[in-house]
Parts: C-alpha cells; structure tokens; sequence
C-alpha cells in the first residue's frame, strides 16, 4: 500500500471516485490536486471554524500535508483547511512542481493563483491556457486536462460536485475568470448588493461575484446563512464577529467563512468572487450569468 493509501484510508469512507484514485495510482496527479482536501482530512475537517479564517499561503491546516512525489522530479504538496460533507466541497491549498498527470475530472475546481506559473492543457481541444499568479480559473467537471510547467506554483481551490452522480453541465472547457472587468449591467441588484453568477453546481454550490451599491457601505450583525471561500478581488473591508474578532479584509487575499457565523461586514470599493455553498437548495445567486 502506497503513501496515499495508507494516509487516506486511516481517516474516514470513500466515494467511488476517492477509491479508484487510491486503488489505481497512476492517475493521482489532477484528481488529488482536487480532492486532497477531501480525501485526505481528519475528521475534525468536518467541523465549521467559529471564525473567520485567512487562509495561509504557509503552514496551517487540519493536519500533516500530504506530499506526491513523481519519476520526472514533480512534486505536489495537498493541505486541507475545511471540508463540508454537507455539500460535498473541500477547501484546501495545492503548491505544484513539474506536471500533473492527464486526467479526466470527476469534479469542477475553482482556483485561484496566488503565486507561480503553470499550463493548463485541454487535451480534447487541444488548448493550452497559462496561468499566473493572479489568475482565477474555473475547472467544470468532466474536463479532460493536464497541467505543465509548473514553477513556484500555489493556490487556493474549493472542490465541489465530486458526488459520483453529479451531472456533466454542456461541453466543460478551462474558463480563466475576469472579475475585476465586469461592469454594472452585468449585475443583479438585490436590495443592497450587486451580484454576478459565473456557475451553479450540484447542491446549488455557486461561483459568484459580489460587491455593494454604495462604494462604502456598513451591514450590522448578521447569521452568515451559507458558508463561502471569499477571495477578494479589489478593494478594502472587514468581518467583525460578535465576540470583536475583526477580519481584514485585502485584495489578492482569500477567507473562510463558515455558515452560522454572526458578522458585520464593513466595505470600500470591495468586489469579491466566492465559492457560495451549504445554502438552502432554493437560494438564488443572481439573473445575471456568464455564458
């Protein structure tokens, strides 16, 4: 039994796609970059922060990371921060060396690159797309990719639909993200927010852009009804917690914010793109969708 195995197997069940990853290693390289943080979590991964957590670009995490090394000199290291077993989506941190085996994804990936470079490779369409840091990049499942030329690469991710059951949405391709261009008609208002939905996936997990009406805006305290993997897109702001827990909140910077956490949200110029999951199946994100 190999490392992976015997690390995985000694925290908790498998999903189908979990098993065949851990029983056939040869297509570790893109699965696990997804679903470590899945796979790969203590138990207690389960449970929500009572916080606001920043995640780091060193250190941190549920436990040990776990380290793939491959013949050709790549090396991938996996840290999990959260795990949601209630919509199946793990957020975790990938730092990748080299290449990443072709695979075909049985989960989409939202990335963003908080340092390095890479290529993605779509190997049916036969496209490659550079990344950098920077970059936000959305991987829908049922992509059939690769990645290369890796060099001091890291980023932040929120898996989702790794369900064995979960539909393949239209002809997947590699969608590098623009954020920071859209402009006001691309935004639903919705009272005092803007919103923008790029992607709804199986347990209504959403990709979504948000900013306020007004440039500055304060809300008081309220229970977060849904959890979200923040990552700030420009713009300043903070999470206050009732206990006085204050937050900053910068550009190029990416937070956990688990469901049921009471805040005060504080914003300036603030736009943000988040990974929106554990809401009620009826929560609507926005009318206004990317093609």
């Amino acid at each position: 039994m190999g490392a992976a195995e015997s690390l995985a197997l000694g925290v908790f069940g498998f999903s189908p796609i979990e098993d065949a990853i851990l029983r056939h290693p040869s297509i570790i390289g893109i699965a696990l970059l997804a679903l470590a943080p899945l796979a790969l979590s203590p138990a207690r991964a389960s449970e929500p922060p009572q916080h606001v957590l920043e995640l780091p670009v060193t250190g941190g995490g549920d436990g040990k990371p776990f380290v793939e090394t491959y013949d050709d000199g790549s090396i991938v290291v996996w840290t999990s921060f959260f795990h949601s077993p209630a919509s199946s989506v793990g957020v975790g941190r990938a730092n990748v060396s080299g290449r990443l085996t072709r695979e075909k994804i049985k989960y989409t990936d939202m990335i963003y690159v908080v340092n390095g470079s890479g290529t993605i490779v779509d190997d049916q369409g036969g496209t490659s797309y550079p990344v950098k840091r920077g970059d936000f990049v959305l991987l829908p499942r049922g992509l059939d990719i690769e990645g290369r030329d890796f060099t001091d690469y890291i980023h932040f991710s929120a898996a989702f639909e790794t369900q064995p059951n979960a539909p393949v949405h239209g002809t997947p391709k590699v969608q590098i993200l623009h954020p920071e261009t859209l402009n006001f008609s691309e935004f639903e208002k919705q009272g005092k927010s803007l919103r923008h939905l790029y992607y709804t996936g199986e347990g209504n997990v959403q990709v979504r852009v948000w900013e306020s009406v007004e440039p500055d805006q304060t809300m008081d305290f309220f229970v977060s009804p849904w959890s979200e993997l923040a990552f700030i897109v420009s713009g300043t702001g903070s999470l206050t917690t009732r206990n006085g827990e204050i937050t900053p909140l910068k550009a190029g910077h990416a937070y956990l914010i688990p469901k049921g956490l009471e805040l005060k949200v504080e914003s300036h110029d603030l736009r943000k793109l988040a990974v929106v999951f554990d809401q009620a199946p009826d929560a609507k994100g926005s009318a206004k969708k990317s093609e």
